[in-house]
């Protein structure tokens, strides 16, 4: 974890940065003590940790896509340009290059929300017990979000759950926190999300006026639980032979009703697949909780799977359409990282999808793809990559519940919820699923999952939990599980010596 200076610097960096897309207008310096005095300040502070989310878009991006097989892990791209991130995507990271180093500075918005969640049960007077309820709602479901991201990214983590600098721990040794096993961390998500959903109780299946779903919500936290209680139900912590759960078929039942209960209450799969992230067409009925952005105000990282706008001339669709810059990126744009072609040409021209997520182009013996997905939109002659980016949408839901029917062998709502994806990816001559057995049925869950979700940072967690994780096995190093956690890096390592290390990566 960070050293003990910049834990502090961090906690007192309460007067947070301006911003227009979270109104997070400049206000008067208030001291740590006194920041909770009025609504607004509550609000502020609370937007303030929905922007620190989405200073983490490109990391969740990191853990959750880029070992997942789907993108291409040679040094070079296609279009001639240096590619970043290789030893990630090529299932490469070592305890020298460990790809995503400080727990990906998760820490400090972890202790962020801890300062919440203290403040609003031990000092905070201007709100109601439901207003209170409300953001105790929000704070607990982020703070599970985060560490059910460090889980299955590191495993066992140190469990922070105190702003210990404010309660006066204040010596580098008294921070240093040893790391809880996986069982440990995997029941404090448990114990974090289920305080989310009943501090949320009495809220409705509806969204911030102010901020939209760009802010956390009682959906959120139903969509949350449900991918945590699947992923205790039928994933292993490293090393042991059994699951998570002690009791597996009551995860996936508790699973289940959270996801049905989303289901029943926003369960529109809008037939236009490509106008899902549209900038638009945001907020759409689709999506329960997205990252937020906004043109002149912030971009994301999309343009970087795109093309290099002064070389890429000359190149032509599969039809002869010329494609010299066909989306005006501007010195941004880059192939940084692309998808595999394999993976491109596995997806059926039938399929919606493919083209709504790639662009093909050719010239001469070169062909390749970028990524037309989150492509943004244009001001003038300016591109903005700043389509929203969704943490969870219906999709989710209708698929994580064909895992859970999957699980109890219920073959006919495995049907019903696959052939809803597919009915919108196809139209009307979709493929059918048959079902044979429950391991052929996690294959096909698994292919609509790599499909469906280009670009949003999921498939690597999808093939852990899915198929006994076997696919996530064939990616990494001899086939060992011990490989698939990331290392911790040595900077980390060094400033805390009751960290240890996991066990692929000790020399």
């Amino acid at each position: 974890m960070k050293t003990i200076k910049k834990i502090i610097i961090g906690l007192l960096l309460i007067q947070l940065p301006s911003c227009e897309l979270l109104d997070l207008k400049p206000v008067d310096t208030y001291s740590i003590d006194n920041y909770w005095d009025t609504k607004d300040q509550v609000n502020r502070f609370f937007t303030g940790l929905h922007k620190r989310i989405r200073d983490r878009q490109f990391v969740f991006m990191q853990l959750g896509e880029f070992r997942g097989g789907l993108l291409d892990s040679s040094p070079t791209s296609t279009l001639g340009q240096n590619k970043s991130d290789v030893d990630i995507i090529g299932n490469l990271i070592s305890l020298e290059n460990p790809g995503v180093t400080n727990f990906g500075n998760c820490y400090m918005d972890i202790m962020q929300i801890n300062h919440a969640i203290e403040r609003l049960n031990n000092y905070v007077t201007c709100l109601n017990e439901d207003e209170k309820n409300y953001y105790l709602g929000i704070a607990h479901g982020i703070r599970s979000y985060y560490y059910f991201h460090l889980l299955r990214t590191w495993g066992g983590v140190p469990l922070v759950s105190e702003p210990e600098v404010l309660k006066g721990v204040s010596t580098p040794t008294a921070l240093n926190k040893k790391r809880a096993t996986e069982m440990e961390t995997m029941e404090f998500i448990k114990t974090d999300i289920l305080k989310s959903e009943e501090y949320l109780s009495k809220e409705l299946f509806s969204y911030d006026k102010k901020f939209g779903k760009s802010f956390w919500s009682k959906t959120a936290t139903l969509a949350l639980k449900g991918d945590i209680f699947l992923w205790s139900a039928k994933v292993k912590p490293i090393g042991s032979s059994t699951v998570f759960s002690e009791k597996p078929a009551d995860d996936i039942e508790t699973a289940r009703l959270a996801l049905t209960s989303v289901w029943n209450a926003t369960g529109i799969l809008p037939n236009d697949f490509a106008g899902i992230f549209n900038y638009n067409n945001k907020e759409n009925d689709e999506i329960i909780f997205a990252i937020p952005y906004v043109i002149n105000e912030k971009s994301n990282s999309f343009a970087l799977f795109t093309y290099p706008a002064s070389t890429f001339s000359g190149y032509k669709d599969a039809a002869g359409k010329t494609l010299d810059n066909p989306l005006s990126v501007g010195t941004d744009g880059g192939s940084r990282y692309e998808y595999k072609w394999s993976f491109f040409e596995s997806i059926a021209s039938t399929d919606k999808r493919k083209a709504a997520s790639f662009q093909d182009y050719y010239k001469g013996s070169i062909k390749g793809i970028y990524l037309h997905k989150f492509k943004g939109t244009m001001d003038g002659t300016i591109r903005w990559f700043t389509d929203d980016w969704p943490i969870y949408r219906t999709a989710d839901i209708a698929l994580m519940l064909a895992e859970c029917y999957n699980a109890q062998e219920n073959s006919g709502q495995v049907k019903t919820f696959i052939e809803l994806i597919r009915r919108r990816a196809y139209g009307r001559n979709y493929p059918e699923f048959t079902y044979v057995d429950k391991a052929t049925s996690e294959l096909a869950i698994l292919r609509e999952y790599a499909v469906e979700f280009i670009a949003e940072g999921k498939y690597w967690y999808q093939l852990r939990r899915l198929n006994d994780g076997s696919e996530a096995l064939k990616l990494v190093k001899n086939n060992d599980p011990e490989f698939l956690l990331w290392p911790i890096d040595m900077s980390t390592m060094s400033k805390d010596p009751l960290l240890e290390q996991n066990n692929a990566y000790i020399n």
